[in-house]
């Protein structure tokens, strides 16, 4: 984990806009269709590798069943947004979009940390908070799909996080390394391939990948309709070909206007 000095540095570097990393922006909450995805496999009982971003794939990694979760992004600052979520849902707020600033504050000063990870977020999170103004909000605003279906959930999924302590690396999967004595059932990406679409960023993301996958585990994609549907399709194909050697190949869901799907690859 990166200490809190850093990430206070580069908060503001990406409030200053002097910092030049690709993705600097939280996604506040999912864009996507996760209940579509997760109707769709069975993770039950299995080892997972999820990216972190907004913490709705860990959600619903533990919602479906999933027996251990590890989680990465190439955003440090989604580790310090997970705690703020969890306290959020602490409060039986599920949407941060609902709230305002002064509300937030709120909470922070009634949270009881179990932990030095998450006394130094909320140190991290009073910090933010009192430097940031409206229009540097550090949340991509998301239409969020799961108000209603977490609405009852909530005390379910506190229940996880607070039996499960969050596995977080800060990894560029377009850049090489390795993961010690690590196995999955299920890698999900979501759509972060869209982002990395040529070829020779592809090759890394398998190298690094391939040995983190257990025989018959999946790889799973999501492509969202960024592109045009000719576009998403010639990445798709691109996939395919550096794939085929080591996965079998499946589309599990696509939207009624194709701009949406998931796709997996499943570890001959």
């Amino acid at each position: 984990m990166r200490s809190l000095e850093e990430d206070i540095k580069y908060v503001n570097e990406v409030l200053n806009h002097t910092c030049y990393d690709e993705f600097p922006k939280i996604y506040s909450n999912t864009n996507e269709n996760l209940l579509a995805l997760f109707n769709n496999i069975d993770i039950h009982d299995k080892d997972i590798l999820t990216v972190l971003s907004s913490s709705d794939y860990l959600y619903m990694a533990y919602l479906n069943g999933a027996r251990y979760v590890d989680t990465f992004d190439i955003n440090p600052l989604t580790y310090r947004y997970y705690f703020l979520r969890k306290w959020l849902l602490q409060n039986k707020i599920i949407d941060i979009n609902m709230v305002d600033f002064n509300d937030i504050k709120e909470i922070l000063k009634k949270v009881n940390y179990t932990s030095e990870s998450e006394k130094e977020s909320l140190l991290f999170w009073k910090y933010v908070l009192n430097i940031l103004k409206d229009s540097d909000l550090l949340f991509t605003p998301c239409f969020n799909r799961f108000n209603e279906y977490y609405k009852d959930k909530i005390d379910l999924i506190l229940k996880y996080l607070n039996l499960n302590k969050l596995t977080f690396y800060n990894l560029n999967l377009c850049k090489q390394f390795k993961l010690q004595n690590k196995a999955y059932d299920f890698v999900f990406l979501s759509n972060i391939l869209d982002y990395n679409r040529k070829k020779e960023n592809l090759e890394i993301v398998l190298n690094n990948l391939l040995p983190l996958i257990k025989p018959n585990g999946s790889l799973v994609c999501a492509h969202v309709g960024f592109y045009s549907n000719e576009d998403m399709e010639s990445t798709i194909s691109v996939e395919k070909e550096l794939l085929e050697n080591y996965f079998t190949y499946d589309r599990i869901y696509c939207s009624d206007s194709n701009e949406f799907s998931y796709y997996r690859y499943i570890r001959k």
